[in-house]
């Protein structure tokens, strides 16, 4: 099965880390997307969904602290779109 989200390079931030961290955001959606398809336990879809919500968590603090670092004017927005994802 083809994944679902699959990394492109038009998806650079041209930092090594972060993009690193997208590329592992991109591997947790496409596993969990799998594990829906393939109708898998319930304990497998908790267990990625979890890992997707710690992982991402830990990556949108980096990325705010990184953007924050380099002044980027649009960090507030940005922290919205975070906020928003993890409701």
């Amino acid at each position: 099965m083809a994944p679902l989200f699959e990394w492109d390079d038009k998806y650079s931030v041209h930092n090594n880390k972060l993009d690193s961290e997208h590329r592992e955001l991109f591997y947790i959606f496409s596993q969990l997307y799998d594990s829906c398809m393939q109708l898998v336990s319930i304990a497998c879809f908790e267990r990625l969904l979890g890992q997707l919500v710690s992982y991402a968590e830990h990556h949108f603090s980096a990325e705010e602290q990184y953007m924050a670092e380099k002044g980027y004017e649009e960090l507030d927005n940005h922290r919205e779109y975070h906020n928003f994802f993890q409701k």
